[in-house]
């Protein structure tokens, strides 16, 4: 298999626990180092990403600049960072914002071009806005993305096929987390379904697993715990079977609730897992995301032991605000 296909198929298809390290390299071209941390993002691989991230932001290239920018503050955001993230969701939009010469080329089918790169500006700024407790500003920054999505004009492309599938994805996510913010579940749950069906018709494993966790946190905070919880094993089956482990401590974090009490045995099992798995996120962070760890009000203390003097929230206590970070990571402190 050729190696961009391979690449693809690891950032956005069937195989989001490839090992990518031989194609993260300075030797590589920048569109292929960029999917490379793309995946190692996904796998937790935070430091490694890092590295990458950071050389590629000054890439000659404007597109892949902003991609980078964009990836990068995602992986901020998904311990908490939202502050952090902010201004690389910033330089992201410039980056994609200036002439790039991208409305000569083929729109890419999952959004690796100047008009994706615009929308993941977009929305990594509204996802930023959720995270810092500004509903109103998630809202208008979701509105600019899904015109951009759409609008071919404002994206700097020719006419064709509005949105990738990746941004129709991801616009599904912060509808979603944009509603749970304002108190608004029952709105949520229409467009977390209509991710999760996106995600299946394009064999998207780790976007799958992410569009299953926004669904469930999604019914929980509507009420609808039976459908959260079968949901919730699917996620962390995906997550244990490719390494996905960011998205496996948000989803035993949210098992562990919504069974302890009445199967307390159970929960204990799932916060253990929750547990294990954060260490492990922990271990393979860049020094920066560690401090954001380590000061973070939203990390449950008893789920990391750091030797940090901060204290943190309970499990319960952080249930509400889970459910409209998911898989971002919301802090309160950064509100």
């Amino acid at each position: 298999m050729p190696v961009d296909q391979w690449l693809r198929g690891a950032a956005f298809g069937d195989a989001p626990g490839a090992d990518v390290w031989r194609v993260a390299g300075a030797g590589e071209p920048p569109g292929r180092r960029w999917l490379a941390a793309v995946v190692l993002g996904g796998q937790g691989r935070y430091a490694a990403a890092a590295t990458v991230l950071t050389e590629l932001l000054a890439c000659p290239d404007r597109v892949t600049a902003s991609l980078a920018a964009s990836t990068f503050a995602s992986h901020r955001r998904q311990l908490g960072a939202h502050a952090a993230a902010r201004p690389l969701d910033a330089l992201a939009l410039r980056l994609a914002s200036g002439r790039t010469g991208a409305s000569t080329r083929t729109p890419d089918p999952d959004g690796v071009d100047r008009a994706g790169a615009t929308v993941d500006a977009l929305l990594g700024l509204a996802a930023d806005a959720v995270g810092l407790g500004r509903p109103g500003q998630a809202r208008r920054l979701l509105a600019a993305a899904g015109r951009a999505a759409t609008d071919p004009a404002a994206a700097g492309r020719s006419a064709g096929p509005m949105a990738s599938w990746r941004a129709r994805v991801r616009l599904g996510w912060l509808a979603a987390e944009v509603e749970l913010a304002a108190g608004n579940p029952d709105a949520a749950v229409r467009p977390a379904r209509e991710a999760l069906a996106e995600c299946r018709r394009r064999g998207a494993v780790r976007h799958e697993a992410k569009s299953m966790l926004v669904l469930a946190a999604a019914l929980a905070t509507a009420g609808d715990r039976t459908a959260a919880l079968a949901l919730l094993p699917d996620v962390t089956a995906l997550a244990d079977r490719h390494g996905l482990v960011p998205l496996a401590w948000p989803a035993g974090l949210l098992l562990a609730e919504l069974t302890s009490g009445e199967h307390d045995f159970a929960a204990a099992g799932h916060r253990e897992r929750t547990r294990h798995a954060l260490r492990i996120v922990f271990s393979r962070a860049d020094a920066p995301l560690r401090a954001a760890v380590r000061g973070s009000l939203w990390v449950p203390s008893d789920m990391l032991r750091t030797g940090d003097s901060a204290e943190r929230s309970s499990a319960g206590e952080i249930h509400g605000k889970y459910v409209i970070g998911t898989c971002q990571g919301l802090t309160p402190r950064d509100r």
